[in-house]
């Protein structure tokens, strides 16, 4: 199976770029939908915990086989493994529980856990990533952006455990984590552009990169060759060039 779709929906630079400049907040997802992309990335779900209503909402609106994948709640990402487990087990549940309306139609893909560039390795955040695991099973799916996790016997631990490892694109710097290959038992990429500028820019700004016809070609390449389920996100969000690069991959692909 074949997902694939952009890292979030609603974004205000996507009116007039993406979708009509009247579109209301509130119908971003019907539009998204009329794009003909078969999945998406939320995103909400990480700055406040899922609230069922909300979901339930959205699994109604989608087509019937449409596909979410959920990204972990930051508190899982960049707060618990600073502070201690004590939160873990009562988060954990909160956040399933949230979920229930896609888990009870068969719509969640993969719960996705992006970990800030400050989380290096450490045995002690690899048994953080198995206790995680405990809880979400095989759908969760984790992210580096440090490149002191590119340690190939690590990530091959990880998969055999059932985490799943993303295949990350980001520009092409010393100090990021950059992996062409997912682990595990799904196959997910994200795709966040190659802006050299990363550091330098504001969180909107790192985002803004359009690939060319050559890099999807590549980009491609590397999705038609791995196992299913297959996810593929762009978050090269800015102003919705994540949507043209994701429509275009889709037909070079489907």
């Amino acid at each position: 199976m074949m997902n694939i779709g952009t890292s979030g929906f609603s974004f205000r630079d996507w009116l007039g770029t993406v979708y009509p400049v009247d579109t209301k907040r509130a119908e971003m997802f019907n539009r998204y939908v009329e794009l003909g992309l078969n999945a998406v990335e939320l995103n909400f779900t990480y700055y406040s915990m899922p609230y069922s209503k909300t979901i339930e909402s959205l699994v109604e609106r989608s087509p019937k086989k449409f596909i979410f994948s959920v990204k972990l709640n930051k508190k899982f990402t960049h707060e618990i493994w600073k502070t201690g487990n004590d939160e873990l087990d009562k988060l954990s549940h909160k956040f399933q529980e949230g979920l229930y309306p896609l888990t009870n139609e068969n719509k969640l893909g993969a719960v996705i856990a992006q970990f800030p560039y400050s989380f290096k390795y450490d045995p002690r955040f690899v048994n953080y990533i198995k206790k995680l695991h405990e809880f979400f099973g095989n759908i969760l799916v984790v992210e580096f952006r440090n490149y002191t996790w590119n340690k190939e016997e690590l990530l091959e631990e990880l998969a055999k455990s059932g985490v799943s490892v993303a295949a990350v694109d980001v520009p092409p710097l010393e100090k990021l984590f950059r992996n062409n290959r997912p682990l595990g038992p799904i196959s997910y990429f994200r795709f966040h552009g190659r802006n050299t500028n990363w550091f330098g820019s504001s969180i909107g700004k790192r985002y803004d990169y359009f690939y060319s016809q050559n890099e999807l070609e590549y980009l491609a390449n590397l999705v038609r060759n791995v196992k299913e389920p297959v996810y593929v996100f762009f978050n090269n969000s800015y102003k919705g060039q994540a949507v043209q690069n994701a429509i275009e991959l889709m037909k070079m692909i489907l």
